[in-house]
């Protein structure tokens, strides 16, 4: 996947010396867009942001300073390479305080050009590597989450746990909030002709559904082959109970198969 590059100047000679300087394609980047203003280079990247932005310093209407301010904000990811005088180098010491990448000093030269861009070339690869092993991670968690809740509620119910642990895990688990605000629900589903996969199947379809209606679930366990508990993130008011076993009633109205009993527990 190319590099994409963006230059910013509002002399065409100047954007043509970085644009014809050297063989971008063949090094692995791609001239995505040029602008001659800092707001036409802003109006262009709310469609399509580069990786690598060239820009000038001395532009009428917004100055290449200011164009960096507000693309360090707007886009954070961007490598901001300020292209610069030896008579502005004043200008550059403001600069690195708004987070410029790199500097190129006029007259431009080719060789200068292609030494910061694959070197830019590589941080970026680095950073776009790091950033998927992070969202592999994440992504991964996400799927174990539940997992360890429905471990976590195991536990909990069968007192396996000390009140310091419990505390922890649901730190751990993202579970701090439901102290004091949650409660436990008992379902027991009976079969009146039980046995076979098909049983297990349809009480699986079953919980995914009254998981559905509450809505506020924050983990489920399944404790033998007829009781499931569910940990409801909710104030434990007779009113929003009522609401529950209303329409965890008329839900298993499709499921003629099974009778139901419901348990609610104190507050937690």
């Amino acid at each position: 996947m190319s590099v994409k590059v963006m230059i910013v100047d509002d002399e065409h000679l100047g954007r043509a010396l970085i644009r014809l300087g050297i063989e971008w394609e063949a090094n692995g980047f791609e001239i995505m867009g040029e602008a001659d203003s800092g707001k036409s280079a802003l109006d262009f990247m709310e469609q399509n942001a580069p990786d690598i932005l060239f820009t000038d310093i001395c532009m009428p209407f917004m100055d290449g300073l200011e164009l960096a301010q507000q693309v360090r904000e707007k886009y954070p990811q961007v490598r901001i390479v300020i292209m610069t005088g030896h008579r502005e180098f004043e200008y550059a010491q403001r600069a690195v305080k708004l987070g410029v990448t790199e500097f190129l000093l006029k007259p431009i030269n080719s060789q200068e050009v292609l030494k910061i861009v694959l070197k830019l070339k590589q941080e970026i690869m680095e950073q776009k590597a790091h950033d998927k092993e992070i969202d592999s991670i994440r992504t991964q968690l996400s799927r174990s989450l539940p997992i360890m809740k429905e471990r976590f509620i195991n536990e909990l119910i069968h007192g396996g746990l000390a009140e310091e642990q419990v505390l922890e895990l649901l730190k751990k688990y993202n579970g701090e909030f439901v102290l004091g605000q949650s409660f436990c629900l008992l379902i027991k589903l009976c079969w009146k002709n039980p046995g076979g996969a098909a049983a297990k199947e349809l009480k699986s379809s079953i919980i995914q559904r009254v998981e559905l209606l509450i809505d506020s679930v924050y983990a489920g366990c399944e404790t033998n082959e007829e009781d499931y508990v569910l940990l409801i993130e909710d104030a434990c008011e007779d009113s929003r109970i009522l609401i529950l076993r209303d329409g965890i009633t008329e839900l298993l109205a499709d499921y003629p198969e099974y009778s139901i009993n419901l348990g609610v527990g104190g507050r937690y």
